[in-house]
């Protein structure tokens, strides 16, 4: 709810009381600013040594996926490729699941970033018909889709978080209420990439109990319940394989804070062509323009990306800045709706007084 509004409904701004509009636009107008001055996450990132994790996580799973491709088991592939290169094995998922790994063995870089931008391409063609109330504002979705293929599609083909990202996103595109399987297919591999894709997924689950659709609920449950099986049996492969003597994690408490989240996101997106102090606030309208558009497709990434957002903010360290692409593309889709988002809330602020003027 947002001033007795609900943002499940079409366009919530244009129906906000007058107080309520000068609260949203007053922390829109600060939160723009704010993110607007130039911040370095907090923390700092190790030094890059080969004695700490000096390869970097793309190169460890180019290493882990080559090996594999020859031949070699993937669980074997990673217990000695962490170990040559000091990154932890424990706990179990610190491991990738293999399921990326697999897919370049069998079609090889080349089939993988071919496959990547055909997701791509499907989030472009079907995010607006999900979300677009407008040809114009379905252009714009188109637009920001492919903004981010051409700079992520390519160099991040071996990060899981993207290709969760891309998943999760064309379920939400391809989501309808009478007909759920192949959204329900794009989470379930989201979540077989990357187990960071669950609270999306269970986010899915709380909205559809919200709206008591029970039918999207059991199907979202029965994802769940596959994940949850495919999950433990990557838990006792890890655990089958390594040893006491094997590195842990250092932990998830970086608090590097949201600058991490606007870093993450730029550099995977066309954003990293502009100026450093314009990607926090192009970042905070995209999740304005989500605000604005209302209806559950929208709300559902609104709440999505603000979650992912302080998921990184406490819990990430500098150098997962990449967990910021599971909110890609869809993240920079949400400034298809500003222009309309804030008319909307321009027509909350005077609302009353025209209303006035009108009786008179």
């Amino acid at each position: 709810m947002l001033g007795g509004i609900s943002l499940l409904e079409d366009s919530p701004l244009r129906r906000l009381q007058r107080m309520a509009a000068v609260v949203v636009a007053v922390v829109l107008l600060a939160l723009t600013v704010f993110s607007a001055i130039p911040a370095q996450p907090q923390g700092s990132a190790p030094p890059a040594s080969a004695d700490n994790r000096g390869i970097g996580d793309d190169a460890l799973y180019r290493l882990i996926a080559g090996r594999v491709a020859s031949g070699e088991g993937y669980y074997e592939a990673v217990v000695a490729e962490h170990r040559a290169n000091n990154y932890p094995l424990k706990p179990f998922f610190t491991v990738r699941q293999p399921a990326l790994a697999w897919a370049f063995a069998l079609v090889g870089e080349k089939g993988l970033k071919i496959i990547l931008l055909a997701l791509f391409i499907g989030c472009a063609v079907m995010l607006p018909k999900a979300l677009a109330r407008t040809s114009g504002e379905g252009i714009g979705i188109l637009a920001m889709v492919l903004a981010v293929a051409v700079v992520a599609a390519g160099p991040g083909v071996m990060f899981h978080d993207l290709w969760a990202g891309v998943l999760l996103t064309l379920a939400l595109a391809l989501r309808k209420p009478d007909r759920i399987w192949l959204s329900l297919l794009c989470a379930l591999a989201a979540l077989l990439i990357r187990e960071t894709a669950l609270p999306a997924v269970l986010l899915w689950a709380a909205l559809a109990l919200l709206m008591r659709r029970w039918r999207e609920l059991a199907g979202v449950v029965a994802v769940l319940a596959v994940f949850a099986v495919a999950l433990t049996l990557h838990a006792n492969a890890v655990m089958a394989v390594t040893t006491a003597a094997d590195p842990a994690s250092q932990g998830w408490s970086g608090f590097a804070g949201p600058a991490l989240f606007v870093a993450g996101i730029r550099q995977s997106t066309a954003l990293y062509f502009l100026p450093l102090w314009l990607a926090g606030p192009v970042v905070v309208l995209a999740l304005f323009g989500f605000l604005a558009r209302g209806q559950a497709a929208a709300a559902y990434a609104l709440l999505w990306l603000i979650g992912l957002a302080a998921m990184i903010a406490l819990f990430a360290r500098p150098e997962n800045w990449y967990w910021a692409t599971l909110g890609l593309p869809l993240t920079l889709a949400g400034l298809a709706f500003v222009p309309r988002g804030l008319g909307d809330l321009v027509l909350a602020l005077r609302g009353r007084d025209e209303t006035s003027m009108e009786s008179a």
